[in-house]
């Protein structure tokens, strides 16, 4: 069930990620990983950087996906917890 949930979480998010033009231009890549906590209805409690790209720019520009993509969908009734913990890596790079 939490596999299904990061899933759909994912794909929620994936429409609000950018890229940003100046890493692209200077070849910037990396994976970051964001500690994101949520309520039971999938509003945002905390954002952070778990694990840094190595480039703040990509760091910024996935906290700032994050946030807009708020709401995420709601937590189903199975999963345990409130507030939810999300560890969620994502790849910058070349494509």
């Amino acid at each position: 069930m939490r596999n299904d949930y990061l899933s759909r979480v994912f794909r929620h998010i994936e429409p609000y990620r950018v890229y940003p033009p100046s890493a692209r231009e200077n070849r910037q890549s990396g994976r970051v990983v964001t500690r994101v906590t949520i309520n039971r209805n999938g509003q945002l409690v905390d954002a952070k950087v778990e694990r840094s790209s190595g480039w703040p720019i990509i760091d910024a520009a996935e906290l700032a996906a994050i946030r807009r993509a708020m709401p995420l969908p709601p937590v189903p009734s199975g999963m345990l917890g409130d507030p939810i913990v999300l560890i969620l890596p994502m790849n910058y790079g070349m494509r």
